[in-house]
């Protein structure tokens, strides 16, 4: 329930000896409650990364979070971003996609490895559609 959390490398053993080397790790949650512990412009910030709000824009005292939000803008307006902003959208719902069907592919060959069983018989026994079956069967041959 935090806006942020903040992890620097430290013994299991004993949680007052840090290790000291510099690295700390930051994250940050759009959805925090603790309002008292953190400053404004970073509430404000995180609830504009959470709603891309005008009017929260245009009530804050940050000039940081009025300036992103002039760049969000102008990115928006701009129509060659948006068509760069799409395709790289389609990439990564195509990069999921196969990294989804390679995953069921290894899991259906496993499953045929440890069970003597076919394709089909894999297919079947993990309720993959029908209409996804030749994905698979041409792994197969």
């Amino acid at each position: 329930g935090r806006y942020r959390y903040t992890f620097v490398s430290c013994c299991r053993e004993n949680k007052n000896l840090e290790l000291n080397e510099g690295a700390v790790r930051i994250f940050l949650n759009t959805r925090g409650t603790n309002d008292h512990e953190v400053s404004h412009e970073l509430r404000d910030f995180l609830h504009y990364v959470e709603t891309t709000d005008e009017n929260l824009v245009e009530n804050s005292g940050s000039d940081r979070i009025k300036k992103i939000h002039a760049c969000v803008n102008q990115i928006k307006a701009s129509e060659e971003m948006g068509v760069k902003y799409m395709q790289k959208w389609e990439e990564r719902l195509q990069d999921r996609e196969e990294g989804r069907k390679e995953a069921t592919l290894s899991l259906l060959q496993n499953h045929m490895k440890k069970h003597h069983r076919t394709m089909e018989e894999a297919l079947e026994h993990f309720d993959i559609p029908r209409e996804e079956w030749e994905i698979y069967l041409q792994h197969d041959k």
